[in-house]
């Protein structure tokens, strides 16, 4: 993009818990790696701009799927998640 000057587009995948806590879950891990990623696309947003080169980043919620099972059966967890959420619901794996 920068050296055929053509400008562009970056989209970074973030996640909801780079904006909202997912206490009493134990993953602080993934959300700072996530936070991280929200950091990143800002930054490089700034730099990248005299490029004409757009940088975002988008936070998709929770998956319905096996990976999330255990997570999704903590009533606490569930319930702070979904309080924090218009769609009130999980995605699914084919969306």
């Amino acid at each position: 993009m920068v050296e055929q000057k053509t400008g562009g587009s970056i989209v970074c995948i973030a996640s909801t818990a780079s904006h909202k806590s997912l206490a009493p879950q134990t993953i602080a891990a993934y959300t700072a790696s996530k936070f991280a990623v929200r950091g990143l696309a800002k930054q490089v947003a700034h730099e990248m701009a005299k490029y004409d080169v757009r940088v975002n980043s988008i936070s998709p919620g929770c998956t319905y799927s096996s990976h999330t099972q255990p997570w999704r059966t903590m009533l606490t967890s569930r319930q702070n998640y979904l309080d924090g959420h218009a769609e009130r619901g999980y995605g699914t794996e084919s969306e």
